[in-house]
């Protein structure tokens, strides 16, 4: 069995995370799971549907509490994680081989307390850093745990995020990173030999050719966070061609005044076409490029969605936002200046074409969902059917 450990997002909420672990339980079909959750609500679950199904050889999810932060301060030790774990029934550990965390905050630390109590390797598959969303301005982290506003308390809380990916990184038996750009910063901290497994796309979403649209649509998916900068994406509008349209596919990050910002500004706009709380699938078709705006980016699974369906996308470099795969401007740069380069593309069709076909080669070869868990499978196995030495190799620092 795996034990599987995340913050609240599957089965929950849309977003790559969840995608990923979707994915991932499909591409283990032999094995069973148990799914534990880091949660600011562990008495209760979200007022709505689970987005996903959960499949049959997942054994149970199981909320626990995060560690309570007193006077902005996080706790020293790891007590909390404890205190999480021994509140589990003893059917969500039984026959665990395997940790595999997805961060290295509350979830990375509650793992790494149990692959040491119950002396099992630790893998790390690391989706974002933390440390960097914690003084980039995110609002909120996936679990509901909500970040201080004050740029001192947000310096205390990113320390604390660092000082917690140096232990993980120390016990990981490997370090998996999701994207190439945050791989340094991984070294930096003590992770050894982290390898790269991208995010990916089903195969048979690959779309081979897609006619012209008579008007084209400039599009923008992701959570109405801060982070993700959605008004941004209204100041790209404004300089765009007057044959673009903008189509916005949203989904709420609990921040009220924003999300209130991004209604009244969209809606008084005669361009722009707001969708919320709709899988991207339903309307991604409709788009011909597609606007990245975050401040802060690993590797948003929409390059890759958008790119399957020959959306380009397009936006400021951040992240593996960048070369092969978008069409970007430096960061810093006005929104006028990549408008420009969309419009003036555009009017280019085999150009335009070109780009696409160049990227949707790559995507092809590395990025689809049956080869990236392929590498997992390759990865994973040897601990799985019990052929790998184990803890006792010295991964471990406690």
């Amino acid at each position: 069995m795996i034990i599987l450990v995340l913050e609240e997002t599957y089965p929950w909420y849309r977003g790559g995370v969840s995608e990923w672990v979707s994915h991932y339980l499909g591409a283990f079909p032999g094995q069973t799971f148990s799914l534990l959750q880091l949660t600011t609500t562990p008495g209760e679950v979200p007022c709505r549907k689970p987005i996903y199904r959960l499949p049959d050889h997942v054994r149970g999810s199981f909320r626990l509490p995060v560690p309570v932060a007193r006077g902005g301060e996080l706790p020293a030790d790891d007590a909390w994680a404890s205190r999480a774990l021994a509140s589990l029934p003893d059917r969500a550990l039984r026959g665990a081989r395997l940790v595999h965390v997805l961060n290295t905050g509350f979830a990375g630390l509650l793992g790494r307390a149990l692959a040491s109590a119950k002396e099992l390797p630790l893998v790390l598959t690391e989706h974002a850093l933390y440390r960097k969303e914690a003084m980039a301005g995110e609002h909120a982290l996936e679990c509901g745990f909500e970040l201080p506003v004050a740029e001192r308390a947000r310096r205390r809380m990113a320390r604390w995020f660092r000082n917690s990916a140096r232990k993980i990184y120390r016990s990981s038996h490997r370090v998996i990173s999701v994207s190439r750009c945050n791989m340094p910063n991984q070294r930096d901290l003590g992770a050894r030999d982290p390898i790269y497994i991208p995010n990916g796309v089903d195969a048979s979403w690959l779309l081979e050719r897609k006619v012209r649209s008579g008007r084209p649509t400039l599009g923008w998916i992701g959570r109405c966070a801060g982070l993700k900068d959605p008004l941004r994406f209204f100041r790209v509008m404004e300089q765009m061609d007057d044959e673009w349209r903008g189509l916005m596919m949203l989904s709420s990050a609990g921040e009220g005044e924003l999300e209130e910002r991004v209604r009244t500004e969209g809606e008084d706009n005669g361009r722009l076409c707001l969708v919320w709380d709709r899988p991207a699938r339903e309307h991604i078709d409709q788009m011909d490029a597609l606007c990245i705006t975050s401040r802060s980016e690993s590797q948003p699974l929409v390059l890759f969605e958008g790119l399957a369906r020959r959306v380009l996308p397009a936006g400021w470099r951040v992240g593996d936002v960048g070369p092969p795969f978008a069409l970007t401007v430096p960061k810093g740069s006005p929104p006028w200046t990549l408008a420009g380069r969309i419009n003036r593309l555009w009017k280019e069709q085999s150009c335009w074409e070109r780009a696409l076909d160049s990227r949707r080669e790559l995507l092809e070869k590395e990025h689809t969902w049956e080869a990236v868990f392929g590498r997992y499978r390759n990865v994973l196995e040897p601990w799985l059917d019990g052929s790998s030495p184990g803890p006792e190799g010295g991964a471990f620092s406690r």
